[in-house]
């Protein structure tokens, strides 16, 4: 998660920790740290407090570093909650109302979490929220996709650390189960116009998410495997996302054709070095904008960025077998 470190700087957010949590009125401090412990913490904890973040006691640990925990005892947060330094008006229960795992938040509640951060540098309209499966918490990206952040779901207090959870007295790493889910989402909402689809040439037993730019080197590398790919079963789905200012109008005319074959025909041109010349046919079109307003939330910090259809990000090598092995097909 980037940190929110930019955030921060510019607002001059204050940490703090107070006293709205139920969670050291109904739980015994000494299962907290039984829990922790069997769960595999082996720092000391030094202090149990409540926290301003309604559900969420605050742990503080030998050293200093300090974790919020759930009032279930299900999750963890690392870090603590600091406030949200804008005017703030209650957000009512039934606009704030929990969504599955990875689902964008409503209009409504999108538009009264906006309200409530107005003090924050490039939080509007086009940013955007997600449910994280953990009750009460979002996850937000700002509109140049440049600072990710934990939110409450009233917009009250703001975090930056990861999430684990302790389902069944262990501790997992939640955040990749979130990422997955929130990036499952954005790919499978993805119109066809959006993408270069080179459909497997055998009976289908895959699909790759790709998004590309046609001068990045790496790129090149997994765009020259798309025939090996497809005839193994893979379907190859390329989200066009210039990151170099020499790709952009290149870029814009390809995703101008609107058939698909013509579209990934070009791409592929483009991938070789072949000048495109669609400009004329391409006048006052503006098609990668919506893609990238769309992909926003993919946090993309590098291409290739590769997906499978669940959501799980691809970090291994392009040019072995690893992508074979991240497809679950050798």
């Amino acid at each position: 998660m980037n940190k929110l470190h930019a955030l921060a700087l510019a607002l001059c957010l204050q940490m703090s920790v107070a006293s709205s949590s139920a969670l050291a009125d109904t739980i015994d401090h000494s299962q907290i740290r039984q829990l922790l412990s069997q769960a595999g913490l082996s720092t000391p904890i030094t202090h149990i407090e409540p926290s301003d973040l309604t559900g969420f006691g605050q742990i503080t640990l030998a050293g200093g570093s300090q974790l919020l925990i759930s009032d279930d005892l299900g999750y963890l947060i690392q870090g603590t909650a600091s406030a949200n330094p804008s005017p703030i008006t209650p957000i009512a229960a039934e606009v704030r109302r929990t969504l599955p795992i990875g689902t964008p938040v409503s209009t409504a509640h999108k538009q009264a979490l906006l309200a409530n951060m107005t003090a924050m540098r490039d939080i509007n309209d086009g940013a955007a929220f997600f449910h994280t499966g953990i009750a009460g918490i979002l996850w937000g990206i700002s509109s140049l996709g440049d600072t990710t952040f934990l939110v409450s779901d009233d917009g009250r207090y703001l975090m930056d650390g990861m999430m684990a959870s302790l389902k069944g007295g262990k501790f997992q790493e939640h955040t990749p189960i979130f990422e997955a889910a929130k990036n499952r989402h954005i790919l499978s909402s993805l119109q066809p116009l959006m993408m270069a689809v080179y459909p497997a040439k055998t009976s289908e037993r895959a699909v790759l998410y790709v998004v590309s730019d046609i001068h990045c080197p790496y790129c090149k590398i997994l765009h020259d495997r798309i025939e090996e790919l497809s005839l193994q079963g893979i379907t190859i789905k390329v989200i066009g996302y210039p990151v170099y200012d020499e790709s952009i109008e290149p870029m814009r005319q390809i995703w101008c054709k609107s058939d698909n074959a013509k579209r990934s025909a070009l791409l592929s041109a483009a991938f070789k070095g072949i000048k495109l010349n669609n400009r004329a046919a391409c006048q006052g079109a503006d098609p990668l904008t919506d893609t990238a307003r769309h992909i926003l939330a993919l946090d993309v910090t590098a291409t290739p960025a590769v997906y499978r259809a669940d959501g799980s990000l691809f970090t291994g090598d392009l040019q072995g077998e690893a992508l074979y092995h991240f497809l679950g097909l050798r």
